[in-house]
């Protein structure tokens, strides 16, 4: 008989017969019964009602005994929360409690984007520590994900320009505007954020667009210099970019004149040139003349 077809009770009796104040320890045991194990005892969806739920967690809270570290990082990893919540609950007055709010433990659940497990941590104070919340606010740069990003910037413990400011720069590398727009908000001098111009030189060196785009429309400018080195060295499609854009109009009258320039610009990109020259001289003709 397959393991899996056992009735869900029975596997229960099973588990608490392998378990051991060391979760690893069961891990070891049998890494074909816990691949089926696992899921059985962490996901909510496998549970058999609200009273089963809560008799299980007491016999895994009385069989673990204080230590809660890996169990915790088990319902991280698969976005448990009424796991997390029955911990919680039962450790809320033990001192060393914070021990399982710590990054540690809640970046299983940002990496795999359990949204919810994330906003029950912050809500219990968890991600307070300045450098627990600018690393998770990197965890959800990297896995794209804005939602949980808002949830740890509206969480008690308001980070500095001076750390956020590291986030907004890692954001544009990213190309993630919507966290841009959202560590703003949170930024006591959103203006020197954007007009720091190491933030267009990261967005043009790492092709950000989208990033680059949320600059410019917030009051970005970008410098002659820039600009020389984006024609001369690339990337095209920076380039492509910036000259296709309605809102660099810098780009096609500060520039369309340099013989220099425009002959870079018609190497690379003879038709978005044209349309730059015809728009140019329709803008500067005289209607007198």
């Amino acid at each position: 008989m397959s393991l899996s077809s056992l009735p869900i009770e029975l596997i229960y009796e099973l588990a608490f017969e392998l378990v051991t104040p060391d979760l690893n320890s069961l891990i070891q045991t049998s890494r074909h019964f816990c691949s089926i194990l696992n899921p059985v005892l962490w996901d909510p969806r496998s549970l058999v009602d609200a009273t089963t739920s809560d008799c299980l967690h007491a016999r895994i809270l009385e069989r673990l005994g204080a230590d809660t570290s890996s169990i915790f990082y088990q319902a991280s990893k698969t976005g448990n929360v009424h796991t997390a919540r029955k911990l919680l609950d039962e450790y809320d007055e033990d001192p060393d409690s914070k021990t399982i709010d710590s990054i540690s433990v809640i970046a299983p659940a940002l990496m795999a984007g359990h949204e919810d497990f994330v906003r029950l941590m912050v809500e219990r104070g968890g991600l307070r520590n300045p450098n627990d919340k600018r690393m998770a606010i990197a965890i959800a740069i990297r896995t794209a994900n804005a939602g949980i990003a808002k949830i740890i910037l509206e969480g008690e413990g308001k980070l500095c320009d001076r750390k956020l400011q590291p986030c907004f720069l890692q954001a544009i590398r990213g190309n993630e505007s919507e966290i841009m727009g959202l560590i703003l908000e949170h930024a006591s001098d959103s203006d020197g954020f954007i007009l720091n111009p190491i933030a267009v030189d990261i967005a043009v060196s790492n092709e950000s667009t989208s990033a680059l785009g949320f600059l410019l429309d917030k009051g970005a400018n970008i410098s002659n210099v820039v600009l020389q080195s984006v024609v001369d060295n690339g990337p095209k499609v920076v380039l492509r970019w910036l000259i296709s854009r309605d809102a660099t109009a810098g780009v096609r009258k500060g520039f369309a004149a340099d013989d220099a320039l425009s002959l870079a610009l018609e190497d690379a990109l003879p038709e978005p040139l044209q349309w730059l020259h015809s728009d140019y001289s329709s803008e500067s003709d005289d209607p007198d003349d």
